[in-house]
């Protein structure tokens, strides 16, 4: 599980951090989240970013990036960023008014933006990646309850976004959203299978 991507600084190059190692890569962050969907078939982020837009209960821009075991989301611009992972924040911390996230793994982030914003960002992707996992696992986790779907219990999760609106109740129906991206996933690729099927890069497909 990946705790955070960030950018070294001069560089296009990240570090990424998992429980356990942290790796390097030449690509960027956005890049290293594609790779990681082609390889192990998880969501496209561009197709997954244009359906969390046109369902309008997700928020408008700067969209986390989704898999069925966890999810990250981006602190600014997607293209070059810091990535979090909401469910390995273990607090938040603030000192001369700059605030820094503590990981589990013991990483110190610095944030660019307010409390009130980073908890927003945080709290669409928990709410978006619990309604991803309702629709993959409806048959084995029988919930109405966004929150029994999500694996976390950092202070940071079970004292801030806990008490959230949005892990109240789900903003869809089950299945809806599932119905949903596989239709923006056929949509995006129509164009390229009715004129060009063979310049489709099938592991995304």
């Amino acid at each position: 599980m990946i705790s955070a991507i960030i950018p070294i600084p001069e560089s296009k190059a990240v570090l990424i951090f998992t429980e356990e190692c942290v790796y390097r890569s030449e690509s960027n962050g956005l890049e290293v989240l594609n790779q990681l969907s082609a390889a192990q078939c998880f969501p496209d982020y561009g197709i997954m970013s244009a359906c969390l837009r046109s369902l309008k209960c997700f928020g408008r821009y700067k969209f986390p990036w989704i898999c069925p075991y966890f999810t990250l989301f981006p602190i600014e611009s997607p293209e070059r960023t810091t990535w979090i992972n909401p469910l390995m924040v273990y607090c938040l911390q603030v000192k001369n008014n700059i605030y820094y996230a503590k990981m589990e793994n013991g990483l110190n982030l610095v944030l660019p933006l307010q409390k009130k914003a980073f908890l927003k960002r945080a709290d669409v992707a928990c709410s978006a990646l619990a309604t991803v996992r309702r629709d993959l696992f409806r048959f084995s986790v029988k919930s109405h309850s966004p929150t029994d779907y999500i694996d976390s219990t950092t202070p940071f999760y079970r004292h801030l976004l806990l008490k959230s609106s949005s892990l109240q109740q789900f903003p869809l129906q089950p299945g809806a959203f599932s119905r949903h991206y596989a239709k923006a996933h056929f949509l995006h690729h129509y164009d390229k299978l009715d004129q060009e099927p063979h310049m489709i890069d099938w592991r995304r497909w």
